[in-house]
């Protein structure tokens, strides 16, 4: 960044005017016990900073993947107890539930309500009904979520009911609902709490008052090895900060970010593939593959050789010619 080079010439500035003589005085050279005590200061704080953004894009992280395990069991039981129904309440509540998620991933990345261009943009996708659009454009993201949930969750009852759904059945739906409801408030939650401003930009004086202290003090060391050694300074101070920037909001558009393209992609593919297939045995509840288990119990004691073959066992030639040589 800029930042570096600034600092670098500032370095190069003091090291030439030493090298010169101007700068050779008593007077002008620098406690190097003040400079030790104002370097520990800064790399305490600055290392704290770090592990509190790394922590927080941990947690982020979580919440983002167990959003979207608790939407796979949400299609999971929608397949297996509604399914039956004959009709496509399982579509219909599913639908809801995505465009829920992806209104709140939308949110979360933009830094603000999913406007109407957002909404019409997952019309053209096919997700929301033209008629829904006016509905979910007036409302904020909290309500819309808990209103799209619980008119999922009322589709489920339904289509339950007529598919001969068990009684617990629509209370364990509920709860994954509320469960990935939870995760996708507490993921907004703490990207509306961001660390202190203040404690942020404090910090950032205490790194530029310590590089602009070490480009003076290595300057005047003598050292011909200065600017190198603080080059290599500057990068690990300004590049923690940078780091640390990065790592407190991971659901950004930057490079770097969490790939939430390719992670909803590949939920939506899978979701698809687990509402929308079709198996033989389905139609007489499995009638053959029972039959057939009946006869040919499976086996599955398997012993450590056939585990091994399985799992792909290296063969004699490939130990021998030593590609898994371990020496």
């Amino acid at each position: 960044t800029y930042a570096f080079w600034v600092f670098l010439v500032i370095h190069l500035v003091c090291f030439m005017l030493y090298s010169a003589g101007f700068l050779s005085a008593d007077d002008a050279k620098l406690n190097p016990d003040d400079l030790r005590v104002i370097v520990a200061i800064t790399v305490f704080f600055e290392v704290w900073y770090t592990r509190q953004c790394y922590e927080r894009f941990e947690r982020l992280w979580s919440l983002t993947n167990i959003s979207f395990t608790y939407a796979y069991d949400i299609a999971f039981s929608m397949r297996l107890f509604v399914e039956r129904s004959g009709r496509p309440y399982d579509r219909v509540a599913l639908r809801w539930v995505i465009v829920s998620m992806v209104l709140s991933f939308v949110e979360a990345r933009k830094k603000h309500t999913a406007t109407r261009k957002d909404v019409e943009l997952m019309v053209d996708l096919g997700l929301v009904r033209t008629s829904e659009v006016p509905f979910l454009t007036q409302i904020s993201g909290q309500q819309r979520m808990l209103i799209m949930l619980h008119a999922a969750a009322s589709v489920v009852r339904i289509g339950g009911d007529l598919a001969g759904a068990p009684p617990d059945a629509p209370k364990n739906f509920c709860l994954s609902l509320m469960a990935f409801r939870s995760a996708q408030q507490e993921m907004h939650d703490l990207l509306k709490f961001p660390l202190p401003f203040g404690y942020v930009h404090l910090l950032s004086l205490m790194v530029c008052l310590c590089l602009g202290a070490e480009a003076y003090g290595m300057a005047i060391s003598g050292s011909n090895f200065a600017p190198f050694f603080y080059s290599l300074t500057s990068v690990v101070f300004i590049g923690m900060m940078d780091l640390a920037s990065r790592l407190s909001d991971p659901l950004g558009e930057d490079e770097s970010d969490f790939p939430l393209s390719s992670w909803l992609q590949k939920f939506l593919y899978n979701v698809a593939c687990l509402i929308d297939y079709e198996h033989d045995g389905s139609l007489d509840d499995f009638a053959q593959e029972i039959e057939e288990e009946e006869r040919a119990p499976t086996e599955f004691m398997l012993a450590p050789r056939q585990v091994e073959d399985v799992l792909g066992y290296p063969s004699a030639d490939e130990i021998g010619g030593g590609k898994y040589c371990c020496c």
